[in-house]
């Protein structure tokens, strides 16, 4: 397929097909030797065939495509851009600017010559709305799973931002990112980051800025310590009107059943960093939810937020991979950097070696349910081994406040499964 795909915004009939004509699949394969009234040779002349209407499938045949950007296509319905059955579907990166309802699935997307590192390999702009990705395995370089033998020097080459949505309502889910700089980053509101797997990064793992957002059931592991960066695995900040950090709120945000785990690798590895695992601290943050995550990192930060008006943080474990420690990782809420403090806020039913309250006023901080858990192997099955269901006898079966308790744990186990709850993110069967 040809690079640099340029698909212009000629066609605005596109987006006003009736959402009842029938649905149709089309091919797309470099190996065809001519194109017809239902397959092409490239994704370009599919796009701008002008058959292509909401509802409708694209197959991908086997092959490169360069640098793709899509432009100006909005449908009233998602078309799909997937591969055919067994195909390997490469794109060295990909655009997609004023553009609306498509959803690209299971493609493999990296460089296949330098690139500027700072250039997102996957990019939604603000313009574009409703646009999914599922099952996509996204790296700084063909080699990014093999991160672990790499050299610092390797690590700053490589540093590329994976995936970057500033739209409404876009999607990544399901998809593997490694190597990167930086995974997964949306501005936009309603996003959605559901189910992804972050193996090997610096900076953040992800980073979520948009009201009423989503993102549950992601594993971030592995983090590495290449610059002055406060590595995060989920990080937050609102914008004011003027775009300055700090000034707005985040709305609605939902941090739910995520698996963030400082370091997997061997212990002795020179670039392993000290991991924060969820910081909001610039801005306000209204109706926020933190729930049902296991956090095993050595920074202080475990939970940290600030500015937070209306909150619910409950059963999250919270353990120290590298030590015992009174000190790390803490559960803490502070006031704003401009000092209006947090309120409303509920710390329920979690495990956590320290609980820290540094907010000016603190009436409305409600506590109920926490232990203070220094020695996760005396509580927890097996946490070297990332293991976090409670041990038999110990004091978190069955202990945690009811009233507080969510439906399910961080695998979807009911609760409870004893004769109350469990404290922390996983119920004991």
């Amino acid at each position: 397929m040809g690079t640099g795909i340029q698909i212009a915004a000629t066609l605005a009939c596109l987006g006003a097909v009736s959402a009842s004509a029938n649905a149709a699949t089309y091919q797309v394969d470099p190996n065809q030797k001519e194109a017809s009234q239902t397959s092409w040779q490239n994704l370009e002349d599919a796009l701008r065939s002008q058959k292509i209407q909401g509802g409708d499938t694209l197959v991908l045949g086997s092959g490169q495509s360069g640098d793709v950007v899509i432009k100006g296509l909005k449908f009233d319905r998602p078309v799909r851009i997937v591969p055919k059955p067994g195909a390997d579907v490469h794109f060295s990166s990909l655009q997609v600017t004023a553009s609306r309802n498509l959803s690209f699935e299971g493609l493999n997307i990296w460089p296949q010559k330098p690139t500027p590192v700072r250039k997102h390999l996957i990019r939604v702009s603000a313009n574009s709305s409703s646009i999914e990705f599922h099952s996509l395995d996204v790296r700084s370089v063909e080699n990014s799973t093999d991160y672990l033998s790499w050299s610092k020097r390797t690590w700053v080459a490589n540093k590329r931002p994976g995936i970057l949505m500033e739209g409404d309502r876009n999607a990544v889910m399901n998809s593997r990112f490694s190597g990167l700089g930086g995974a997964i980053s949306s501005t936009g509101p309603r996003a959605r980051i559901l189910g992804n797997t972050i193996a090997g990064f610096s900076s953040d793992g992800i980073r979520v800025l948009g009201d009423h957002s989503i993102v549950s059931g992601n594993v971030i592991r592995d983090c590495v310590k290449i610059d002055d960066n406060h590595d995060d695995g989920i990080q937050s900040w609102s914008l004011g009107p003027d775009q300055k950090v700090g000034k707005g709120t985040v709305r609605g945000l939902r941090l739910e059943q995520n698996i963030i785990l400082e370091w997997t690798g061997p212990s002795n590895h020179p670039l392993r960093c000290a991991l924060q695992g969820i910081g909001l601290f610039d801005g306000l943050f209204a109706d926020l939810s933190i729930q049902n995550n296991v956090i095993a990192v050595s920074a202080y930060h475990g939970i940290g937020v600030a500015g937070v008006r209306s909150g619910r943080i409950v059963h999250n474990t919270l353990v120290n991979p590298r030590k015992v420690s009174r000190k790390a990782p803490w559960i803490r809420v502070a006031s704003h950097k401009d000092g209006r403090p947090s309120h409303d806020v509920l710390i329920a039913n979690n495990a956590a070696p320290v609980f820290s309250i540094q907010n000016k006023k603190q009436p409305d901080i409600r506590m109920s349910g926490n232990y203070l858990m220094v020695h996760p192997v005396r509580d927890l099955e097996d946490p070297e081994n990332l293991d976090f269901r409670p041990k038999s006898g110990s004091p978190l079966v069955s202990s945690a406040n009811p009233q507080f308790a969510p439906r399910i744990d961080l695998f979807g186990t009911r609760r409870p499964q004893g004769r109350g709850p469990d404290i922390g993110a996983v119920e004991a069967p």
